[in-house]
């Protein structure tokens, strides 16, 4: 598994190319936001299984495995909970800071 941080400001497509470089894997699952026709073109010269939901616009659209689709959302999901409980975490953290000033003023 790899993770690779951006800026918020950047889009999201910036960060595929450092993720799948050198890995061997079957499928892509993404969201609106992959749906780039250099993505799709790397994928399929790779012989992975492209489960990309579709922008509305796209001329050509690939059929994908709306089961198989699912599973993104489980995994959005995760990761979704598991960034709200970092940020009660930071924020606990926060206020015992906030916490242990006020209890240290004369």
């Amino acid at each position: 598994m790899r993770f690779h941080l951006l800026p918020g400001e950047r889009y999201n497509t910036v960060g595929v190319a450092p993720l799948i470089d050198g890995l061997d894997f079957g499928a892509i699952l993404a969201d609106k936001a992959f749906d780039a026709n250099w993505i799709i073109e790397e994928m399929q010269e790779c012989g992975a299984r492209i489960v990309i939901s579709q922008r509305p616009q796209r001329k050509h659209p690939i059929a994908i495995d709306q089961e198989v689709y699912k599973w993104r959302h489980l995994i959005e999901s995760f990761f979704c909970k598991l960034k709200s409980q970092l940020f009660i975490n930071d924020l606990c953290l926060q206020r015992l800071h906030q916490l242990a000033v006020n209890l240290n003023r004369p």
